[in-house]
C-alpha cells in the first residue's frame, strides 16, 4: 500500500485473506474477501447519483456473498499473522513523521541467555581544525602553538560516554555497485565490401622490377564478323 491508503486499497491488499464482517444486514458474516467493487446509483427522484462500495465474500459451502460498505460494517481479519502484519505497517507510517527516528527490528537466533551488542553508523559533518600560537612576553621565551577540533553533532542524540576519534587527511575512497552484473561487449568488425580485387602493387616493386620484352608482332589474318 501506499504511504496514505485509502479504504479500497485497504481492502483490495486483503483479497484472499479470511475476514469476519459485523453490522451488516444479514448479521454476522465470516468468509474470504474476494473483491471490493464500485457502483454508481441513482439518488431519490433527480438526476443525481451516489457511489456506493460493495464487499464480496465467500462463505461457508461456497456461497457468495455481497455486502454494502456502510459506516456502520466493521471487518476484521481472522489471521493472527495478518493482524501483526498490520500493526507493523502502522508503526512504520507513523516513524515516517520524524526524519530522525528509524524503526528497527532485531531477531536473535539460538537459545538461552546472552550479551548482544548493537553499533550503527551515521552520517557526520566533517570536522573543522584552528590553530593558534601563543607568543611568550619574555624576550627568549618559546611560542606555543594550540590547536582544536570543532566537531557538530547533528546525531539528535547528546554524546554520553562516547568514544571519538579524529582523522586528519582526506583519504581516497569509491563507491561501486557490486551487486549489478556487468557484461562485457566485443568490438564489431565490419567484412570490407568495397576493397577491390585486383592486386596491389607498390611503387618500389614497379621499379625494381626488369623491363617487360615486347611481344613480336603477329604476321596472320584477322577476320571480323559484324
Amino acid at each position: 500500500m501506499s504511504d496514505d491508503p485509502t479504504s479500497t486499497e485497504l481492502f483490495q491488499a486483503l483479497r484472499g485473506q479470511r475476514v469476519e464482517v459485523v453490522g451488516g444486514p444479514r448479521g454476522t458474516l465470516t468468509g474470504r474477501l474476494i473483491s471490493i467493487e464500485s457502483r454508481t446509483e441513482k439518488s431519490g427522484t433527480g438526476d443525481a447519483t451516489v457511489e456506493k462500495f460493495y464487499l464480496t465474500l465467500v462463505a461457508g459451502l461456497g456461497a457468495f456473498r455481497v455486502i454494502e460498505l456502510t459506516p456502520a460494517l466493521s471487518v476484521r481479519p481472522l489471521e493472527g499473522n495478518l493482524q501483526g502484519q498490520l500493526d507493523r505497517y502502522l508503526e512504520l507510517l507513523s516513524t515516517t513523521h520524524s526524519t530522525g527516528l528509524r524503526h528497527l527490528t532485531l531477531n536473535a537466533l539460538g537459545q538461552g541467555q546472552r550479551e548482544l551488542r548493537v553499533s550503527y553508523i551515521s552520517e557526520v559533518p566533517v570536522w573543522k581544525s584552528t590553530y593558534r600560537i601563543v607568543f611568550p612576553r619574555a624576550e627568549n621565551g618559546k611560542a606555543t602553538m594550540q590547536g582544536w577540533a570543532v566537531v557538530d553533532n547533528t546525531v539528535g542524540a547528546d554524546w554520553d560516554n562516547v568514544q571519538l576519534s579524529l582523522v586528519a587527511g582526506a583519504p581516497q575512497s569509491f563507491i561501486q555497485p557490486l551487486s549489478q552484473l556487468l557484461y562485457s561487449r566485443r568490438p564489431e568488425i565490419p567484412i570490407a565490401t568495397l576493397v577491390e580485387t585486383t592486386p596491389q602493387t607498390h611503387e618500389a616493386a614497379e621499379m625494381n622490377a626488369p623491363p617487360a620484352a615486347e611481344a613480336p608482332p603477329h604476321r596472320g589474318r584477322f577476320h571480323a564478323a559484324l
